[in-house]
């Protein structure tokens, strides 16, 4: 199949993503819902994945390289968010 693993939220302990050593993989929606299926996660995450509602974020955390397949609005390991854009005063 793909080497992979589960990526857990580190506050629920839920599956909020993947971890793929082969980029390509993220690209097959049958084959990430296989992945959750195997794991009985698919009633959660299977819709999303098939609907493409996931974003791919390339490993910058370690050498493992590969990437981070991650569900809804979950971050991946190492991933910062913007900050928010200061909103301008008018006086």
């Amino acid at each position: 199949m793909a080497e992979y693993s589960l990526v857990e939220d580190r506050q629920s302990g839920k599956v909020c993503g993947l971890w793929l050593r082969n980029p390509r993989v993220a690209q097959d929606r049958v084959l990430l819902c296989a992945l959750l299926a195997k794991h009985n996660l698919s009633q959660d995450l299977g819709a999303i994945a098939l609907a493409g509602g996931y974003r791919v974020v390339p490993n910058t955390v370690d050498n493992k390289g590969g990437c981070f397949v991650m569900f809804g609005s979950a971050q991946a390991p190492g991933e910062k968010t913007e900050p928010k854009p200061r909103k301008r005063r008018w006086f």
